[in-house]
């Protein structure tokens, strides 16, 4: 059985969308107006940005293990690509609206 092509594509977009949902809960849900929300956000921006760097690096070994096609590693670090981007946007609230 050939292996499933969505993992690799949708992990960047499943970090992403992690780390969207800790700073909108610690923003609008737990600390809203308040430091300890810019904090929260600067804090799961760093991990989330470890974890786009990991998932990049893993996908270069698969790469270059024969596991993952070029067209697949491709439409991945696009995926990376545009979360990291997006991890960057949606933290920017916390830099700039500081309490």
């Amino acid at each position: 059985m050939k292996p499933s092509s969505w993992p690799p594509l949708l992990t960047a977009f499943t970090i992403w969308f992690v780390h969207f949902m800790a700073c909108w809960a610690a923003g609008e849900l737990v600390w809203p107006q308040q430091r300890a929300a810019n904090a929260t956000a600067w804090a799961a921006t760093a991990l989330a940005l470890l974890a786009l760097g990991a998932h990049a690096v893993h996908l270069q070994r698969r790469h270059v293990a024969g596991a993952l096609p070029g067209w697949q590693r491709r439409f991945a670090q696009g995926a990376t690509a545009l979360a990291t981007v997006a991890v960057l946007f949606s933290a920017l609230p916390a830099v700039v609206l500081l309490p």
